[in-house]
């Protein structure tokens, strides 16, 4: 049998490894990498596992922080799925556009938790860059009020609808109808535009959105 390439050492994410499985439960053919995660627990993980994961752990990097139910971890989340994620609502406007997360936030919450609370985060505001072409990462960004983040968007050219002989942003229009962003993103993006855009939801009586 061939022998697997040594990464022994190497680092992905939190984990470091240190060996290769000797007896393998599963056959030598699928034999795991014994790595040394960041919390202190040891793990196995498959070597494509690694390299597949964008931020490969123990398990530990999701929710160990007691946080993953707040607002602010859910801007998290979704500032990391815009620009990572090919199938986030708004990839276009932003990983596409090679618009990406710095790595300190990127691999860590927490390092985006601190820089938030030092930076006056507060639940009524958003996360928006200064420079709309420019990263996510502590000197392009900024905690602001909607009003603010909006023009800054208007300025970076991502789409404004008018209606009614207003203009206003995709999250503007939402936020001020109630109706949920990703609604109107979809409609926007299937081609919706004018008043049908912000047409009232139908009850849901299956998991299709309206």
């Amino acid at each position: 049998m061939k022998s697997p390439m040594d990464i022994s050492g190497q680092v992905f994410g939190y984990l470091t490894v240190i060996s290769i499985e000797d007896k393998p439960s599963n056959g030598y053919k699928n034999r795991r990498w014994i790595c040394k995660c960041r919390c202190g627990s040891t793990t196995l993980r498959l070597y494509s596992g690694l390299r597949k994961h964008s931020l490969p752990s123990c398990g530990c990097a999701r929710g160990s922080h007691g946080m993953s139910g707040t607002r602010l971890y859910a801007i998290y989340i979704t500032m990391i799925a815009r620009c990572h994620n090919p199938k986030a609502i708004d990839y276009a406007y932003y990983g596409a556009k090679n618009v990406s997360v710095c790595e300190s936030w990127k691999i860590d919450f927490l390092n985006f938790h601190k820089w938030s609370i030092e930076n006056g985060y507060s639940d009524d505001l958003t996360i928006d860059r200064k420079d709309p072409n420019g990263n996510y990462e502590p000197t392009n960004c900024k905690w602001a009020t909607m009003r603010e983040q909006n023009t800054n968007k208007r300025s970076g050219n991502l789409p404004t609808v008018l209606i009614k002989d207003e203009e206003k942003t995709l999250s503007e229009w939402a936020h001020l109808t109630g109706i949920s962003y990703d609604v109107v993103r979809k409609r926007f993006d299937r081609g919706d535009r004018g008043e049908s855009l912000l047409r009232p939801t139908r009850a849901k009586k299956s998991n299709a959105t309206s």
